[in-house]
This record gives structure tokens, sequence and C-alpha cells, in this order.
């Protein structure tokens, strides 16, 4: 709700690696599909994927 995507390491300790904070306030559950996140917020989606 904070409007924020934070992104955690894979394993038991979960370090934070980024945050991304958006202009919005975000109330659904995020949705992956293939290699992509999308995060709903009240004005907008967002698709966030690796880049090579």
């Amino acid at each position: 709700m904070e409007g924020k995507i934070t992104i955690l390491k894979a394993g038991p300790d979960g370090e934070v690696v980024s945050q991304i904070p958006l202009e919005e306030e975000i109330f659904a559950t995020p949705a992956i599909a293939g290699d992509a996140l999308y995060v709903r917020t009240q004005q907008s989606l967002y698709c966030f994927r690796k880049t090579d």
C-alpha cells in the first residue's frame, strides 16, 4: 500500500537489493507473467522485467 516496490535477494536473509518508489499507492496483488512483474496502482499499470 505504500506505493513502493522492494526487491529482495533470494535466500534465508531476504536482503534488500533495491527499492522503487511509485507515485501512488498499490492495492492490487502483483501478477507474474513470463519474465515480467505487473503492478497496478490507482492510476497506472507498471511492468518490470530484467534487461540484459
